[in-house]
């Protein structure tokens, strides 16, 4: 009798929408994707649940086809979306523009994070000046993405009315906190006059979405440095990623941040910084770590490429870590690929860690660097390389986390942390993980 009632009730839990779903919180994608096949209620929420993990990619097409197929896709509340326009043609610009009227009518509300593929081709102005203002129908949205592109490489963009005609200032989502921008497609070769474009766009946008509390530059060339009456009152968070390197000295056009303007207005309520370190990349990024270093409680380290260990005084970089009296969470994000050249089987991070204080100490000194840090985390995330070969065993990347550990974090000799809560570090799945003890 006991059997029977015990059974009926793991039916009945296991058959509850609200309980299903909480359980997929606690699933990697893959288990969700497999769970989903249990049966129809599982199969619902389980594509709900991704709805709301994953983004979803719209493409508004030129054909005849029209936006009401759209409204399956509203009705299932997706939270992250994309969306993108391949170039038009003149004689489809109605079309195009009868469309993107219709998509901003459909109230997306339950879209939070929202990423716009861009075309800034001068030829394309006039399509783009429609296009930038769809997130404005978006009631809910807290984060925003423009990824910025030219649908001809050789054709020029120009800055026109300073970006007024595509971001003017009433540009502005109420409840906005977070703002990226990606000009990594828009990298000039030699034009120095894409260089200014580039920084005048950049600068028009912080300028416009001036009240985020967190904000990704993805390679952002000046910016800041040129105007200094802009202040971003409730910035809370950086992030700075390279997808190449900047060689050479510093210049306007490759700094981000002027170091000699005042920088109390817009960074004193920063927290959390984020960047990332290429094979002898000469941005700023380590600048900022230095500059921002008494009030940070977060700082990571992304994007960090494996190489031969056998390359130590070429394919490495040396990163400085200042005293962080108030830092909290440190984090190292590593790619999950490697480089073609490289031996698959034996490989390392590409940088190390040199931790000063004032006795210039390159092991670091806990109670001195990190007084009051709670929680390390060194994880192998998905890679942002193109063209990638398919990714080492996640052993061997355990066994070069750790290698990562005792060569800057577990050195011998030093004194362990008092204050470290959690060491996150990813341990491998399934039965091979007892092979690297």
């Amino acid at each position: 009798m006991k059997m029977a009632t015990s059974t009926r009730a793991h039916n009945l839990l296991s058959s509850l929408p609200e309980i299903i779903f909480k359980i997929m919180d606690f699933l990697p994608t893959q288990d969700i994707e497999t769970t989903s096949l249990i049966n129809s209620t599982w199969e619902r929420e389980a594509l709900r649940h991704l709805l709301r993990r994953n983004s979803v990619d719209v493409r508004l097409h030129t054909g005849t086809d029209s936006t009401d197929d759209l409204v399956p896709l509203r009705n299932l509340s997706p939270v992250q979306l994309s969306l993108y326009i391949p170039p038009p043609k003149e004689d489809q610009l109605e079309v195009l523009f009868s469309k993107i009227d219709s998509f901003t009518v459909l109230n997306f509300t339950s879209v939070t994070k929202f990423s716009l593929f861009i075309p800034v081709d001068n030829s394309l102005r006039h399509v783009a000046s429609r296009f930038t203002k769809i997130h404005e129908s978006f009631k809910n949205l807290k984060s925003l993405e423009f990824q910025f592109y030219l649908t001809n490489p050789i054709e020029s963009f120009s800055s026109g009315q300073n970006w007024a005609d595509l971001f003017p200032d009433s540009h502005v989502t109420q409840n906005l906190t977070n703002l990226s921008l990606d000009v990594s497609r828009l990298l000039p070769d030699r034009e120095t006059d894409r260089w200014d474009h580039m920084v005048s766009l950049t600068t028009r946008l912080v300028s416009v979405f001036r009240h985020v509390e967190s904000l990704k530059l993805i390679d952002t060339r000046g910016g800041l440095n040129h105007e200094k009456d802009l202040i971003l009152p409730h910035l809370k968070s950086i992030c700075l990623i390279r997808t190449f390197p900047i060689y050479g000295e510093y210049n306007p056009v490759t700094q981000f941040f002027d170091f000699e303007a005042p920088f109390a207005p817009s960074f004193a309520n920063v927290r959390r910084l984020e960047f990332n370190i290429l094979f002898h990349d000469k941005s700023n990024s380590v600048d900022l770590l230095q500059l921002l270093a008494p009030q940070l409680e977060h700082v990571c380290i992304s994007g960090v490429h494996n190489t031969s260990p056998n390359n130590r005084n070429y394919a490495v970089t040396y990163v400085p870590i200042p005293v962080l009296p108030r830092l909290k969470v440190f984090e190292i994000l590593r790619e999950e690929s490697i480089d073609r050249d490289y031996e698959r089987n034996f490989f390392r991070p590409h940088i190390y860690l040199n931790f000063k204080s004032g006795r210039d100490a390159i092991a670091p000194v806990y109670g001195e660097h990190f007084p009051v840090l709670e929680r390390l985390r060194v994880h192998v995330v998905p890679s942002t390389w193109k063209n990638e070969i398919p990714c080492p065993d996640e052993n061997l990347h355990f066994e070069a986390t750790m290698l990562f550990l005792y060569e800057n974090f577990l050195k011998e000799g030093i004194t362990p942390s008092e204050t470290v809560k959690s060491l996150d570090i990813g341990f491998p799945r399934g039965e091979g993980m007892w092979e690297i003890w």
